[in-house]
């Protein structure tokens, strides 16, 4: 904490005084600040040890300290985990085009064995459109799914975003939220992972939609302003606590308005992934009158890391 003095008991969990005081052990998760400035999410494991010395007891507090930077980097396992629970609204995708397959199927025997070939050809043209509405929603899930390239890519923001947001289409309608869309025509491009920043704008569009669980709206736009490129996500839900504001993106902190119990690692893991391409996450809210997060990342053409 960068001080000469011990930290005050009241204001921070103190390990040594809280091991003394208790005399068992304790976890507690805390920031700290490094030597370089850099601020550390860190887990704290502390425990009680007694030494036999120089004809004396002697209490001890051993401490183990994890950085939990290295608890948020997205394994395959959590981003499988996360495109999990995108099933129930691509079964209803997925579910229209496979009826429409089956009707024109049907009229498509009875049409060939009337000799209609012409009625039949337009049958299968059709049911050739539905598959292809298929296949469209299985890429756009295997692009969220696959295991990030080793090396960074050219990413079209505005594919990523628009194509990540058709795949919430169902859970919106049926929270009664609005989607509105808005792309810059510039087409504005960063280097990047292509299925980390598709996963970023899931995360939080998903957090948007957890914050309207009454309905309401959701904007999103791309722009790119000079050397920088922004994806702005505008809701009109309950809105962040002033109080909350400077802890939503530390990990495992979790305050989801529709009641239920969130990980408190998808914005955790959302600016850990923008920093990583040096960029960052920003949020502007007020209780009652929605959240704004922004995501801001260098333009492609002058990415750091064009020279890594």
């Amino acid at each position: 904490f960068g001080r000469d003095m011990p930290c005050p008991p009241t204001v921070v969990t103190c390990p040594l005084h809280e091991v003394h005081r208790l005399g068992e052990g304790l976890k507690t998760v805390q920031r700290h600040v490094a030597r370089d400035g850099r601020v550390l999410d860190v887990e704290i494991q502390a425990a009680p040890l007694r030494l036999h010395r120089d004809g004396e007891d002697r209490l001890v507090v051993v401490e183990s300290l994890r950085d939990l930077a290295t608890g948020v980097r997205y394994s395959h396992e959590q981003r499988l985990s996360e495109v999990g629970k995108l099933a129930a609204g691509v079964a209803h995708e997925i579910h229209n085009p496979l009826a429409a397959i089956r009707f024109a199927l049907h009229a498509a025997r009875g049409a060939a064995q009337a000799g209609r070939t012409d009625e039949a050809t337009q049958h299968i043209d059709l049911i050739d459109h539905e598959i292809d509405k298929c296949i469209n929603v299985s890429e756009r899930l295997l692009k969220l799914s696959m295991t990030p390239p080793g090396e960074s890519e050219i990413v079209d923001v505005n594919v990523a975003v628009s194509e990540t947001l058709s795949l919430l289409r169902w859970e919106a309608e049926q929270l009664g939220i609005a989607v509105g869309l808005r792309l810059d025509p510039a087409t504005p491009r960063v280097l990047a992972k292509e299925s980390d920043v598709r996963m970023i704008a899931l995360n939080l569009a998903q957090n948007a939609l957890h914050a309207m669980p009454s309905g309401g709206t959701l904007d999103v736009a791309t722009r790119q302003a000079g050397d920088r490129v922004e994806v702005v996500f505008a809701d009109t839900g309950v809105g962040i606590a002033a109080a909350d504001l400077d802890r939503i993106f530390d990990p495992f902190f979790s305050r989801r308005a529709d009641g239920s119990q969130g990980t408190g690692l998808g914005l955790a893991i959302s600016r850990a992934l923008a920093r990583g391409f040096h960029g960052d996450i920003s949020v502007a809210s007020r209780p009652g009158e929605g959240s704004r997060f922004t995501l801001d990342l260098p333009e492609a053409a002058v990415s750091p890391l064009l020279h890594a």
